[in-house]
């Protein structure tokens, strides 16, 4: 059985209430299985996801739908090892990544 964390939706609702991520081009700071990236990634520009957990990269690699392949990118890396060009991020988020 998989495991539902928040099934009412309350996270991403209460990130949406500070931030619009429309048309940004977003990095994702310890997405796991690409739980909030799904939400993210329909109205970003682009999503670059990293978590150093390369099973969970896996997972959201495996569900990653045709239509977002031209947006969303997941990467094997921790936090301090994301090498990104300058000015090439708009919003960085992260939850449950401390």
């Amino acid at each position: 059985m998989a495991k539902v964390i928040d099934p009412g939706g309350t996270q991403i609702a209460g990130v949406r209430s500070l931030v619009t991520f429309h048309r940004k081009r977003v990095l994702e700071i310890g997405c796991g299985d690409g739980r909030l990236t799904w939400e993210v990634a329909g109205e970003a520009r682009s999503v670059l996801a990293v978590d150093p957990d390369r099973d969970s990269i896996a997972t959201a690699r495996a569900a990653l739908s045709p239509n977002l392949a031209e947006t969303v990118m997941f990467r094997v890396a921790g936090a301090a090892e994301v090498d990104v060009s300058r000015c090439s991020i708009d919003l960085v988020f992260f939850s449950w990544s401390l």
